[in-house]
């Protein structure tokens, strides 16, 4: 079947796009929190967000037989697993019933024995089975264990079995390593820099948000979000054209053609010496009519 998936919406099965493009959110699969641009050809993963385009896909798995449909079989299997507390428990188990049936068994029978009343001697004896019920041991460390795992897997952290949720109770250091950086998935502006000191960056930055609003590049959203927060509306533009690879250029009436993207398509150079920051971080330049103004 072909499907499509629109803006704003989860793609339904595992696919490949034929026809469209746009950035999905594949971070409940992958952990890859920054949207990933999707064009003909690319995979589809069930349960992505499409966060900007609409996309045309060819269905190649659904159901169970999805990626989604993996890892839901992997938790469930997972949670079904038995960690070295709950093996313990059903150790003690083994013997604690039979004991604690013993002990009941007797106390019927010696209350029987010294009162003569059969209903105080069951009475008794259903006392001890229900205070010395071994139900907790068996039934209260599975139970957390479920719990445990499908809370951790709503924050998007999932364990390969019980054990593995036990032994991180006794984690206290953890190294990350996420191509060199950690990132929460909601860019934003963390330095600038002006070709000419008397520029106001908040000018530069109204310019920017306005033509970036007509772009879908998810570095566009930090753009715009940051000029909301300071209170600065969007410009009108024209004529907009977005550059594969590079960025994209709109004309707005009175200033001229604006480029908005990398440093080489607005015709800036940097610097050599950056804080480093710079060295981490997304870099977008501005220009008008080729001219840059900074990034």
């Amino acid at each position: 079947d072909i499907l499509r998936a629109k803006q704003g919406s989860r793609v339904a099965t595992d696919g490949v796009v034929i026809d469209g493009g746009g950035w999905c959110v594949e971070s409940h699969l992958t952990g890859e929190s920054v949207p990933l641009k999707k064009q003909i050809g690319d995979e589809l993963l069930a349960g992505a967000l499409v966060e900007n385009g609409s996309l045309l896909y060819r269905v190649s798995a659904k159901g169970s037989d999805t990626k989604l449909g993996d890892m839901v079989k992997a938790l469930s299997d997972a949670q079904g697993s038995k960690a070295e507390l709950a093996r313990l428990a059903d150790r003690v188990t083994a013997v604690f019933v039979p004991v604690v049936v013993t002990i009941a068994l007797a106390t019927f029978g010696l209350t029987w024995w010294l009162t003569g009343m059969v209903d105080t001697a069951l009475m008794h004896a259903v006392s001890v089975l229900v205070i010395a019920c071994p139900c907790a041991l068996g039934l209260a460390t599975p139970a957390a264990i479920m719990a445990g795992m499908g809370v951790a897997a709503r924050h998007g952290v999932w364990f390969k079995d019980a054990q593995s949720l036990e032994a991180a109770g006794n984690i206290d250091t953890v190294v990350l390593d996420k191509t060199g950086t950690l990132t929460v998935g909601k860019p934003s502006i963390v330095d600038h820099v002006m070709v000419d000191s008397s520029i106001a960056v908040d000018d530069v930055l109204q310019i920017a948000a306005s033509v970036e609003a007509h772009a879908s590049h998810p570095l566009a959203t930090a753009l715009i979000n940051a000029a909301a927060e300071r209170h600065l509306p969007l410009m009108t533009v024209t004529d907009i054209s977005v550059i594969k690879g590079a960025g994209i250029q709109a004309n707005i009436e009175g200033l001229g053609l604006v480029k908005v993207g990398t440093a080489e398509f607005a015709n800036l150079t940097l610097p050599k010496f950056m804080p480093k920051v710079w060295q981490i971080a997304s870099t977008v330049a501005l220009s008008i009519n080729d001219e840059p103004l900074g990034a």
